[in-house]
């Protein structure tokens, strides 16, 4: 796998090669990125070079004759040679000069119309064109290998004469290595390389600076961590939604100051990851509950919870879906509304808050403070206070106590609101978390001054009820003594990471061991698949840190497994193996995270 500046080191490479003429592959699912990197990044990095490199691309889509495959490499050299790029009369005249200068004719049947509309009439074979015009460094890039119909040794053929007779660069395009003949692999494929560009990579190619910041934020990081929950970004995706994000990125909601900055990031982050799902979906439909399966309930509030969002900023689904205009003075409208109820500062939050801040520097009289209480109280009975801001919330009526404005019961009335606020979504409630601003909710990990024992409490008891309705969701409908339960406990698990990446470790080690004891040689082998994706997701402290004590608890339980099948034990003992290694992996990543969490502190 190899991401688009790990490839441009190796066509580079392969440019500058002193072993003998081979051609390279390189290969990806549809959408992730080939044709553009080749047209665009390859094309301008080679054209920068100090000794530029002519790069040609050909489709291959359709081609029925390896003629025909060599006759569109002839179009797209007298295009590049000529300097066509529109249909002014200067464009005709530089392409009849050339090839009056060249003499030379082997262009296809479309190629041959424009020449007779030059008043040009000669042929020659494109082989031959190719010999007299190509300099030798140049590099043909044959795309869509796998949508051209030539019969596969006429196409090795073909190819052959030009990396054989013509001793050109090549580089083959396809879908994957199976889209290409066996013996053209074989024999003049020498490094194969699937396209795997990074997320970074290709949101900033393909936005660019069109979108430089929301806010005072980079507008490329936002997008590449709106969409973190995609393994794999589609780059034809990101084309789709690209004039929706400029668009709305240029409204004065994004553009005014007076809108808090993290509500312009957490608004444009909602339409990011909804645009980019409206595009790959068609749309986001709202669904039932079919049955009282806590993890059908859990899934189906993470999408009725995204439905109810698309509907408020109704303008994605009319613009990608091909609807009536939308105006800009209608985006902002819809943006100043969706701001409010999903990323509220209502005038309850903003009162209290504008309290919180007030008390938290002491500048307030009696009757203020007082006023200040009264504030916070109502803003968290009405459950109009964003996740993020409970912690302040206690932390003022924490300091009102030692004034003596605020009460025990005052207290003990916030902390009950608050825990109705987080049990409403405990999912959402655990990403508040471990998101950015963590440290409120975990003020132990703070200075003594500011720890507040009740934070830490109210965060604990929530986590605590969030793995028992995940656990319940990662067992439901397992018969823990089936061989199908361990294949059963992964799919229920994949259903739960968009919600919970770290969804697995919420089962107990022991019910998970007795499930793998019973477990057939396919569902253990799903289960450390399974372990072995739950190992490289990257965490906060705290998560890390569970889950190494899970691996290492799962470890512990798996000691005295003892299993009749001696393929079963193998597979077992495989287990065993990753889990150690994966626990030593996560604790020397946790012992080169420390300096730097601890200057951060």
């Amino acid at each position: 796998m190899a991401t688009e500046s790990e490839l441009i080191e190796a066509v580079d490479s392969y440019l500058n090669r002193q072993e003998g003429q081979y051609a390279i592959l390189i290969y990806g699912e549809w959408g992730c990125g080939k044709t553009r990197f080749v047209q665009n990044n390859l094309k301008r990095h080679l054209e920068d070079n100090d000794k530029p490199i002519l790069s040609l691309r050909a489709s291959a889509f359709g081609a029925s004759t390896g003629e025909e495959l060599m006759g569109r490499i002839v179009s797209a050299l007298i295009n590049e040679r000529a300097g066509i790029v529109d249909e002014t009369n200067s464009r005709n005249d530089a392409l009849k000069a050339l090839l009056k200068n060249t003499g030379l004719s082997g262009l296809n049947a479309a190629g041959i119309k424009v020449l007779k509309k030059l008043g040009i009439s000669y042929s020659a074979s494109p082989q031959l064109i190719l010999s007299f015009l190509l300099p030798k460094k140049s590099l043909i890039v044959i795309d869509d290998l796998e949508r051209c119909s030539i019969e596969e040794g006429e196409l090795f053929g073909a190819i052959n004469d030009l990396v054989e007779t013509h001793s050109l660069n090549v580089i083959l395009v396809a879908k994957s290595v199976d889209n290409v003949p066996a013996e053209l692999v074989e024999k003049l494929v020498w490094k194969k390389y699937r396209l795997t560009p990074s997320s970074f990579e290709l949101v900033a190619s393909i936005i660019g600076e069109e979108i430089a910041q929301i806010g005072s934020i980079n507008a490329t990081e936002l997008i590449v961590e709106s969409l973190k929950a995609r393994t794999n970004l589609n780059a034809r995706l990101l084309q789709r939604i690209k004039p929706l994000l400029i668009l709305t990125a240029s409204s004065s909601f994004f553009a005014c100051d007076n809108t808090d900055d993290l509500i312009q990031k957490n608004v444009f982050s909602d339409i990011v990851s909804l645009s980019y799902e409206v595009a790959e979906q068609g749309g986001i439909a709202a669904v039932e509950p079919q049955s009282d399966d806590p993890l059908e309930h859990i899934r189906l509030e993470h999408i009725n919870e995204r439905r109810e969002k698309c509907e408020s900023l109704r303008f994605i689904e009319s613009y990608l879906n091909g609807g009536s205009k939308i105006t800009t003075e209608e985006i902002n409208a819809n943006l100043s509304s969706y701001a409010t109820k999903y990323h509220p500062q209502t005038a309850k939050e903003m009162a209290a808050i504008t309290a919180v801040d007030r008390i938290k520097f002491w500048e307030f009289e009696d009757d203020e403070g007082q006023a200040g209480l009264e504030a916070i109280k109502e803003a968290l009975t009405m459950g109009e206070v964003a996740l993020v801001n409970i912690p302040r919330c206690i932390r003022a009526i924490k300091s009102l106590m030692l004034c003596g404005i605020a009460t025990a019961q005052d207290l003990e009335d916030a902390l009950a609101s608050s825990r109705e606020i987080l049990l409403t979504s405990t999912t959402l409630a655990i990403k508040a978390f471990n998101a950015e601003g963590w440290f409120e909710w975990h003020t132990s990990e703070g200075p003594s001054e500011l720890q507040i024992h009740e934070v830490d409490a109210l965060r604990k008891e929530i986590e605590r009820e969030h793995t028992s309705r995940v656990s319940d969701a990662l067992i439901a409908g397992l018969d823990t003594r089936s061989g199908d339960s361990g294949s059963m406990l992964v799919d229920n698990a994949r259903e739960l990471a968009p919600l919970d990446a770290f969804a697995m470790t919420k089962i107990s080690p022991t019910v998970l061991a007795e499930i793998i004891a019973s477990s057939s040689v396919i569902s253990i082998s799903r289960i450390r698949s399974a372990i072995y994706e739950l190992s490289i997701i990257p965490g906060e402290k705290d998560q890390s840190a569970e889950r190494r004590k899970w691996f290492a608890d799962l470890n512990n339980e798996l000691a005295d497994i003892r299993v009749p099948s001696k393929t079963r034990s193998f597979h077992i003992h495989c287990l065993k193996e990753d889990l150690r290694k994966y626990f030593n992996t996560d604790e020397r990543r946790i012992a080169e995270d420390e300096p730097a969490t601890t200057s951060d502190q």
